[in-house]
């Protein structure tokens, strides 16, 4: 056989199997709709309908699960993101209280992150919550590795708490040994000459001393120097600027008791004891109407502090909204409580709001 022969025949067969199919290699290629198709018709068909493995099935419903399950998920983590994230910025609007509660909430969801639980402290520390940031750095930082910036940071808050608490505990153990047959007018003399005694430990605090002293002191004008020494050593004790700002309603400065009431406020919105406090001043300069709003907000805002049921009923009482303050008279009750003998007075009409409040 020539070379050009066996040549032609090579190609011949090339050429032929270019043409079969590659998949079953009995037919040739269908190219009635590609040319370039390597299939037979049948093929095709089998190719196109070729089954999906079983373990492809499985992994695709398992990864829509968890694609499910995630999206699910995902409103409450990014919420949760928001309100760590917020934090600062709502603390800084005046929304330390319901920023802290929120932070609380996060903290409860991811107890073992220590950021949330730091950010919480430092909040609650550099605004007077001492009770809130001792709970939280004992019940979610005591023990756990931080760096040491953080470390540093903690350990300053905790000096601070321990003395903060020894004076409140040593307040407490002065009150309950008093003798119960002494005037309040000496129950105060004797709180006084104790709690100053405790000025020269270094390891009392010496803001809430001052605190306790104008609390208790029988001068108003000594009671507003210490509270003005309160105030400088610890500007975060807003009960300090409240008490301040009560004398100062009571000796009928309203301008001056306004402005520390606001100076709270403009701080922390939902003060009760500010609220309520700026409400009895507006009472006081005949804004009824005002003082009733604020009543409110001091009721909304912590019903359970001092007084604030007591003002909210003698507000609406002032503004001639008697049936509105019949519904919390009754809840005044059910607590168990009972009018003293001057709120019994006012509410009977017997004497003015200024006679209460400034008599």
């Amino acid at each position: 056989m020539g070379k050009d022969t066996l040549q032609e025949n090579l190609t011949y067969e090339d050429q032929c199997q270019k043409n079969t199919c590659h998949k079953c290699g009995q037919v040739n290629a269908d190219t009635s709709q590609c040319k370039h198709s390597i299939l037979c018709n049948t093929c095709r068909e089998e190719q196109i309908n070729y089954p999906i493995p079983k373990i492809f099935i499985v992994l695709a419903i398992g990864l829509i699960i968890l694609v499910g399950i995630s999206l699910l998920k995902f409103p409450k983590v990014f919420n949760n993101y928001k309100k760590y994230y917020t934090a600062e910025c709502n603390v800084k609007n005046g929304e330390i209280n319901i920023t802290l509660e929120n932070l609380k909430n996060v903290i409860e969801e991811y107890p073992d992150s220590t950021d949330v639980a730091v950010k919480s402290a430092k909040i609650a520390m550099e605004n007077g919550k001492y009770n809130y940031a001792g709970y939280i750095i004992d019940t979610y930082l005591s023990g756990k590795e931080v760096d040491n910036s953080t470390y540093t940071l903690i350990t300053k808050y905790t000096k601070y708490l321990d003395s903060y608490y020894k004076t409140y505990d040593a307040f407490g153990n002065i009150v309950s040994n008093l003798d119960e047959n002494v005037s309040q007018n000496e129950a105060n003399e004797l709180i006084s000459n104790n709690l100053k005694s405790l000025l020269n430990d270094k390891s009392q605090n010496r803001s809430l001393i001052y605190y306790y002293l104008g609390f208790t002191s029988n001068d108003n004008n000594v009671a507003k120097e210490y509270l003005s020494k309160s105030i400088q050593e610890d500007n975060n004790i807003t009960d300090s600027k409240i008490q301040l700002a009560n004398i100062l309603r009571r000796e009928k400065d309203y301008n001056s008791a306004r402005e520390n009431f606001n100076t709270v406020l403009n701080k922390e919105n939902d003060n009760a004891g500010a609220l309520r406090g700026l409400a009895i001043v507006e009472m006081l300069e005949g804004n009824k109407e005002e003082g009733v709003s604020l009543a409110k907000k001091a009721y909304d805002a912590n019903p359970q502090e001092t007084y604030v049921l007591e003002t909210l009923i003698i507000a609406l009482t002032e503004n001639g909204q008697g049936d509105e303050a019949e519904k919390y008279k009754e809840e005044y009750s059910s607590n168990g409580d009972g009018f003293d003998d001057d709120i019994m007075k006012f509410l009977d009409g017997n004497i003015t709001i200024d006679d209460y409040y400034l008599g």
